[in-house]
């Protein structure tokens, strides 16, 4: 099956992946559709003291219809910082944040060039932290559409979970997967792997 990249990719990404793997699919990363802009890709959401919060990777323009496998990341304006404080605004108070937390500090202090190298060792460490092998092989020529495309069309509603700002905004479903390990560290991939 053809996944996109994913920054932090949403909790239907990760139960897409579980449940093609569950089938014996084969996992394929798209590097080389034209990228879209304002997705997944670079983008993902997290659960904030005032409710849903977008975190954005800047991504550099070079010229139009670039490839995904070409996006290189902006790193003028200090995100990988920004997007530290968030997480950690965001999570503190999360059963599970100081278990993980020195992993993301990790890796959200190297430089990357390019947009799919940075989201593909994200998406290496979360699947470690919650002890699960979803590898991809990187696409070698264009596919013409993602298989997660029809995925968010007909999404089924997502099963609660206990969320540090629940009492305040109530639950709010499709998050980051962050948000799914931060809150249930372990029982993650138990929540996963059984939806």
């Amino acid at each position: 099956m053809i996944f996109p990249t994913a920054y932090l990719g949403c909790i239907a990404y990760y139960q897409h992946l579980v449940s093609a793997q569950k089938r014996g699919a084969e996992l394929l990363l798209e590097c080389w559709e034209t990228y879209p802009k304002q997705t997944l890709r670079n983008r993902c959401a997290i659960y904030g003291a005032n409710g849903r919060q977008e975190l954005t990777v800047p991504i550099r323009h070079t010229h139009t219809n670039q490839f995904t496998k070409d996006i290189e990341i902006s790193n003028q304006v200090g995100w990988q910082r920004q997007h530290l404080v968030a997480l950690r605004s965001a999570y503190q108070q999360s059963p599970f944040y100081d278990y993980y937390q020195d992993f993301f500090i990790s890796l959200y202090s190297k430089p990357y060039k390019y947009l799919i190298d940075w989201n593909e060792d994200l998406h290496e460490l979360v699947c470690k932290l919650l002890g699960i092998d979803l590898t991809f092989s990187r696409t070698t020529t264009w596919q013409s559409q993602t298989d997660i495309d029809e995925v968010f069309d007909n999404m089924t509603p997502q099963k609660n979970y206990y969320q540090v700002f629940q009492e305040k905004h109530g639950f709010i479903e499709n998050l980051s997967i962050v948000d799914l390990l931060f809150n249930l560290g372990p029982e993650a991939r138990l929540w996963l792997t059984t939806k």
